[in-house]
């Protein structure tokens, strides 16, 4: 299924030309839509709410995004995650950005929501970890092949999982529980055992 960019998102405020002159490519794998944009300087993408989750990596260049009455700078390689109907608004600084948006189908937040992954509202990262997978699911869909559906499904996954456990320990303030020397032990010999 194609999701047009009307129904994927829902302007508040005027734009001088449509949105989609900013669109480099848009791909759907996997139940994701993925879109590479890039902004020029000084660039505001208006007040909007996408109807479906999503999340980008900042690729090149950096932004500033209002979330109600918060703002963070993102810089390249940072990676935001929005739930779906959250109102935000982007102004690209003096040297402008190239970003990658990734939206999940319907399909994946009801997955979400039968598994229990929840946030928090907005949620911005510069986690090296969320970096290193958010540029290999980018990599996944500028060269695809036979086993990208399968690829980027994981990589999704991982992105949701990392986000979800940053937005519930900035609720509660909880790290997962550390692994005993004993479990740790284990885990290695399975290890070892599988790849060696």
């Amino acid at each position: 299924m194609t999701f047009t960019n009307a129904l994927r998102a829902e302007l508040f405020e005027a734009t001088p030309a449509p949105l989609s002159k900013y669109h480099l490519s848009e791909q759907q794998i996997a139940g994701l839509f993925a879109t590479e944009t890039c902004h020029p300087p000084g660039f505001r993408v208006p007040l909007h709410a996408h109807n479906l989750a999503s999340f980008y990596l900042v690729l090149e260049g950096s932004l500033t995004e209002i979330c109600g009455r918060t703002s963070r700078d993102c810089g390249a390689f940072s990676m935001t995650f929005t739930p779906a109907g959250e109102s935000h608004c982007n102004t690209f600084h003096d040297v402008g950005g190239r970003c990658f948006l990734v939206e999940l189908m319907p399909e994946w937040n009801d997955r979400l929501v039968r598994s229990g992954l929840q946030w928090n509202g907005w949620s911005g990262s510069d986690n090296h970890e969320l970096t290193w997978l958010g540029k290999r699911l980018y990599d996944e869909f500028r060269f695809t092949d036979a086993v990208s559906p399968l690829s980027v499904e994981g990589l999704g996954l991982e992105i949701l999982g990392a986000f979800s456990r940053r937005s519930h320990r900035k609720v509660t303030g909880a790290f997962p529980p550390l692994a005993t020397a004993s479990e740790r032990s284990h885990s290695r010999s399975l290890f070892r055992k599988h790849f060696s």
